[in-house]
């Protein structure tokens, strides 16, 4: 699909929120079982850990009852969605630091975290090399980076297939359009490699599937693969 991107609010409308923390209350378990299935290794005791675009904090939240010694904190640019986290924190009964701030602006020390995670948020980030930047910024040596997103350029078939289920899921609802939105705003494998080389950032591995755009770092299976 050649379809230029249209850039998305970095913000989730209003009348959205409650229907997204929705969503990622039944997705947070599998999606936080999916990062232990692609890691090689779990999470040593004492790693800290940062989810860029957290939401209402589930996979952060379900990865820090997988691995109780490890500190994992949740960042999102949107006061709304860190009060939906804090809440799924108080329901689950598990703590999690929250931040508001955005991926360009990670407020950690240079070489302080273990990994950085972020699931489907950069199709909201306007300047994806700046984020990749402030990642290589924070990230010890042997840190570990995990991002998976949509890819814009997903063949046409999945597109329709995948939009058609979501509309019909929410045919009431005030996301109905969310799918679409996000992406139309995302970004491809070419687009972030030029970036990379662009920036020199070399430690990141960008790979796709049939639907998804993953960039990672220091994870085995993507830097031998």
């Amino acid at each position: 699909m050649g379809r230029e991107r249209i850039a998305e609010s970095q913000e989730v409308e209003n009348e959205t929120i409650g229907v997204f923390s929705r969503v990622a209350g039944w997705t947070g378990y599998g999606a936080a079982w999916r990062v232990r299935g692609i890691m090689a290794e779990p999470f040593a005791d004492g790693d800290v850990v940062l989810d860029v675009g957290t939401g209402p904090g589930t996979i952060p939240l379900h990865l820090q009852r997988f691995f109780p010694k490890a500190s994992f904190y949740g960042l999102d640019i949107s006061a709304a969605m860190l009060a939906q986290a804090r809440r799924h924190s108080e329901r689950m009964d598990v703590p999690l630091g929250l931040l508001s701030g955005s991926g360009e602006y990670l407020p950690f020390a240079d070489n302080s975290l273990d990994m950085v995670l972020s699931f489907f948020t950069m199709h909201h980030i306007n300047d994806p090399g700046a984020f990749l930047t402030e990642v290589d910024r924070v990230l010890k040596a042997d840190g570990k980076f995990l991002l998976i997103d949509f890819r814009r350029d997903m063949p046409a078939f999945m597109y329709k297939v995948m939009n058609s289920f979501w509309q019909l899921a929410f045919l009431l609802s005030p996301g109905r359009k969310g799918l679409m939105e996000s992406i139309d705003s995302a970004w491809t494998a070419p687009e972030i490699k030029a970036d990379l080389v662009a920036r020199g950032l070399k430690r990141f591995q960008v790979n796709e599937t049939r639907t998804e755009l993953l960039i990672t770092s220091g994870i085995k299976k993507f830097a031998e693969g």
